[in-house]
């Protein structure tokens, strides 16, 4: 009876290992296929704590990004509760003449691109 319970145990953990693979598999694909766009300049993952995950850019910049970006997004989504509380912050783009920053936040991350800014 032991022995089914420590087989079952292991075959639980084998399937999370599994799934967890395909998850990071399929993040590192996207990841891949944001920072190929033409006119991206740097993609970066921040946890929901605002620490760097995972960063195409120099280690100063992912650090700026983080350190400022990090609670932009935790004050919009309190900002946007406030205002609709059935509503939740899913995109959030600033821009400059020169560059746009993207954010795309989810409960746990993070995504920030930042990108050349287009003349349409």
């Amino acid at each position: 009876m032991e022995d089914l319970d420590a087989e079952e145990r292991e075959a639980e953990r084998l399937l999370a290992s599994a799934k967890l693979f395909q998850r990071k598999t399929a993040a590192d694909e996207t990841f891949k296929w944001i920072a190929s766009h033409k006119g991206v300049l740097g993609t970066l993952i921040i946890s929901s704590m605002g620490f760097p995950i995972r960063s195409t850019m120099d280690s100063p910049t992912t650090m700026k990004f983080a350190v400022f970006l990090g609670p932009l997004v935790a004050k919009a989504k309190q900002a946007l509760h406030m205002i609709h509380a059935s509503q939740e912050l899913t995109l959030l783009r600033a821009r400059t003449s020169g560059r746009e920053v993207i954010i795309v936040p989810k409960d746990d991350f993070a995504i920030i691109i930042l990108q050349k800014a287009s003349n349409k």
